[in-house]
């Protein structure tokens, strides 16, 4: 089994044609928090004793999930503290294994390591851009290398041509100061993003559809209540496609598999039709998730969904939710 980070990253090399992303300047001034934060992260750990039981594959969003505003950054430090310290106590066969499931391509993820200084785990993996790419930490350094075979796969009947004339069709039909493209650093190869003024999100996301039909899939996002934002992404791509294909590579069952997010885009993993998986919903998530979530919790009391996985919604918010969360699983104890 393919448990450590090691062992994945290993796994991954051996398997791939592995093309190296290295974290700047480097891993140790990125990833180191500042003092006083560790030191309230250490007397919370100490107090409650907490520790990870594994074996454990968390497949997490950032924004909002794991990290947020500066008043959440004590809580984001415990977090890391927690993780890192059972991550040292562990047998290496059951250390817990953490993948990064965001909607920012690789380039915004590395921002927000910089940003908070090493207040978040460093991940094993990371799932990007909503799906559409996935990384791998090469053992215990400060370098990824990117999933091919992911990127391959999902290429599979998309047209991004196609998928250009449609969304410039959509501007010239709502008007390109309703619906425009993302910034650039957003966008590539297999992720278009737009944003859309919240009163015509429903039509536009209606034409675009039709326009497109089953080759994409569209994610809405964003928790502005003016500007949501749509991707268009290929059909095999979106966080919950791409977290099965990690929890599939590496072995993990979906007994000892955990989700855990807070807005539309977490939506595909949080409520993935086939999955078993449990699956962990922060205290602030938006109110569309929410919505959805209480629909699916009420069709699961009643037998109506495929679903064994337990859906735990958290009474705080972010990463002291998804402590909560795997306390209530049974990881933390």
């Amino acid at each position: 089994k393919l448990h450590t980070p090691h062992a994945i990253s290993m796994h991954c090399v051996q398997n791939l044609s592995v093309r190296r992303l290295s974290l700047a300047p480097t891993a140790s001034s990125l990833l180191s928090a500042p003092k006083v934060q560790h030191q309230k992260a250490a007397q919370r750990v100490e107090g409650g004793m907490s520790r990870l039981q594994g074996p454990l594959l968390l497949i997490s969003d950032i924004d909002d999930t794991i990290m947020g505003p500066q008043e959440a950054d004590a809580d984001s430090a415990a977090f890391k503290t927690i993780w890192n310290e059972s991550c040292s106590l562990l047998e290496a066969r059951h250390k817990p294994v953490l993948a990064y499931n965001s909607g920012r391509v690789l380039s915004q993820v590395y921002e927000i390591y910089r940003e908070k200084r090493g207040l978040m785990p460093v991940a094993d993996m990371l799932i990007c851009g909503c799906g559409t790419r996935i990384f791998n930490r090469i053992s215990d350094t400060d370098e990824y290398a990117e999933d091919h075979d992911w990127t391959q796969h999902i290429s599979k009947d998309w047209d991004l041509t196609f998928v250009l004339e449609v969304l410039e069709a959509a501007k010239a039909r709502f008007g390109s100061d309703k619906v425009y493209h993302g910034e650039p650093q957003e966008q590539h190869e297999h992720k278009q993003t737009i944003r859309v003024t919240a009163p015509l999100l429903r039509e536009v996301h209606q034409f675009l559809e039709t326009s497109l039909g089953s080759s994409v899939l569209l994610v809405i996002g964003g928790i502005d209540p003016y500007v949501r934002s749509i991707d268009v992404l290929p059909a095999r791509a979106g966080k919950g496609h791409a977290a099965e294909y990690v929890r599939q590579k590496l072995k993990f069952q979906q007994e000892y598999t955990v989700v855990a997010g807070d807005s539309g885009n977490d939506e595909g993993m949080l409520l993935k039709p086939d999955a078993s998986w449990h699956a962990i919903v922060v205290s602030n998530a938006v109110p569309d998730l929410m919505e959805k979530v209480t629909a699916h919790l009420q069709r699961q009391a009643l037998g109506a969904v495929n679903n064994s996985g337990r859906m735990i919604l958290s009474t705080k918010p972010r990463s002291a939710g998804v402590v909560e969360g795997l306390h209530q699983l049974g990881y933390l104890r």
